[in-house]
């Protein structure tokens, strides 16, 4: 009985981590040693974001609950993996992962869910490349503003252009 309280209170627990969550990470775990691992937390903490082990069936048990479905990629949620919950900005925290997977053998991303999707393989490797969040808005309001401060300058420059001739005329005739 005792067991079955423990199993109920982990999938609680991933619920409000995932309810709490803008996404998760996927990656497994093939013999990370702690001291390793205690790396890995700590770098994820500071990326504003949170590492643990939970067993595939409970994480996958608090993942119908909430209502995420991984139809395509049950693969996701086979071997020893661990999962991380991004609570800030879900791109940086997955180069901070891959980052770090770069250094360890041992521990290998397989997936990212955002905005409803889930992300595998090669589209990891993309996602990271992106850069932060605030300079693909700032582009974005640039590529906008840009044409927008153009016109008004078309717009505006008969009439600058116009007084530029009249001054030019009082400034002769003084």
């Amino acid at each position: 009985m005792a067991l079955r309280q423990e199993k109920v209170a982990v999938v609680e627990s991933t619920l409000e981590r995932l309810n709490k969550a803008k996404g998760f990470i996927i990656a497994e775990n093939r013999g990370l040693v702690i001291k390793d691992f205690e790396t890995l937390r700590k770098s994820v903490k500071q990326k504003g974001g949170e590492a643990k082990v939970i067993k595939n069936t409970l994480f996958n048990i608090a993942l119908r609950q909430k209502g995420i479905k991984f139809d395509g990629s049950k693969s996701l949620l086979e071997g020893p993996n661990i999962f991380i919950f991004s609570y800030g900005d879900e791109i940086e925290l997955l180069k901070e992962v891959i980052s770090f997977s770069k250094g360890n053998d041992k521990f290998v991303p397989k997936g990212i869910f955002l905005d409803g999707r889930v992300y595998e393989g090669p589209q990891l490797e993309a996602l990271s490349k992106l850069p932060p969040k605030e300079v693909l808005i700032a582009r974005v309001v640039g590529g906008i503003a840009g044409p927008l401060v153009s016109l008004v300058n078309v717009l505006q420059a008969p009439i600058r252009d116009l007084l530029y001739v009249l001054n030019n005329i009082k400034e002769k005739k003084s």
